[in-house]
């Protein structure tokens, strides 16, 4: 379960389809849309026990692949959509022996499942997504399916027997649900305990252009402290880099361009491009300078669509082979300027 997690972390963070195994299956996206639209029944429990059923092949790949169907006993703690049983489930999903990006299911497992309707019972919706995490008691929710399991996931942030991984599990589920219950859940997690919750909350936040807690992000990227290490950091700063476009985020990404690790430093100078703000050209000046290409690059390309000099905005690979010419050229142009 948790090998899952992890790579619909690794999903998530590029925001593409992923190669879950050495055999390059593609796994699609997650899409909390689609699988509340096209479920016969979403429940919310836990799974009281899991039994074997037997061999099976699955065809679904490029080549056969040798599995075993499994019976799950879901206790079931409410019915979001559906006329499923009351009190108990019974659904079948499959084990692949090979890994195939295929999601397992754990006795014990509390989360709201995705089920449809078969010959023999019900059968999970999607076997790479079978469900999401959830938290024993009703969440305050109302409104459309999506608004009703999001409720579920972000209830995870009021329980007090929800471990660091499920908080982690549910903050990955609400990154890509683009409602405000979900931002206000976001929020809740970039202010919590969990530090791998709170760096990708902030992550998510400021995916989407949020920077009402970017001091907060900024002091996780700058931060000195042992515990938090790089690729927390990582995370918050493309989080920056792909999402903000917001003027008011330009003292904060200048800040980074100072950074250490060269990392930060590119997606700050990524940042301060996409806001197209006039009040990014003195951190890009001094951008010029950096020690490192990318960073230039984008002192570049940013300095040309904000002053609108389209001849001096190249594209990498003409940058690369000329990086001189532009160089000297914006240098010079920053001096004429003071």
């Amino acid at each position: 379960m948790k090998q899952h997690w992890v790579f619909i972390l690794a999903c998530w963070l590029w925001v593409l389809v992923c190669v879950r195994s050495s055999t390059a299956t593609l796994v699609p996206p997650f899409d909390l849309d689609a699988l509340t639209r096209d479920s016969d029944v979403i429940a919310a429990g836990r799974i009281a026990d899991i039994r074997g059923q037997g061999p099976v092949t699955l065809e679904a790949t490029s080549s056969p692949v040798a599995a075993r169907q499994m019976l799950a006993h879901l206790d079931v703690e409410r019915i979001i959509r559906g006329e499923g049983p009351a009190g108990q489930l019974f659904f079948r999903f499959t084990v692949p022996e090979a890994p195939i990006g295929y999601a397992g299911i754990q006795t014990g497992q509390f989360g709201v499942f995705f089920l449809r309707k078969v010959t023999q019972g019900y059968e999970v919706l999607d076997p790479y997504y079978p469900f999401v995490v959830a938290a024993p008691g009703e969440p305050e929710g109302t409104g459309n399916y999506v608004d009703q399991v999001t409720a579920e996931v972000a209830h995870v942030f009021d329980s007090a027997t929800a471990t660091a991984d499920t908080r982690l599990q549910a903050v990955l589920v609400l990154r890509t649900v683009r409602t405000s219950l979900a931002g206000r859940s976001l929020k809740a997690a970039a202010s919590g305990r969990d530090l791998r919750a709170r760096a990708w909350a902030l992550s998510s936040l400021l995916a989407r252009n949020d920077i009402t807690l970017l001091d907060s992000a900024l002091e996780l990227m700058l931060s000195r402290d042992p515990k938090i290490d790089q690729n927390l950091k990582d995370v918050v700063a493309f989080g920056l880099r792909d999402g903000v476009k917001d003027p008011k985020a330009v003292p904060a990404a200048s800040r980074l361009l100072l950074a250490k690790d060269v990392a930060l430093r590119r997606c700050a100078a990524a940042a301060l491009r996409a806001t197209q703000d006039t009040a990014a050209i003195e951190p890009l000046k001094l951008a010029l300078f950096d020690t490192d290409q990318q960073v230039r690059y984008l002192a570049v390309v940013g300095l040309g669509e904000i002053t609108r000099q389209d001849d001096w905005t190249p594209s990498v690979d003409y940058f690369n082979q000329n990086e001189t010419r532009f160089l000297q050229h914006w240098r010079e142009w920053s001096k004429s300027q003071n």
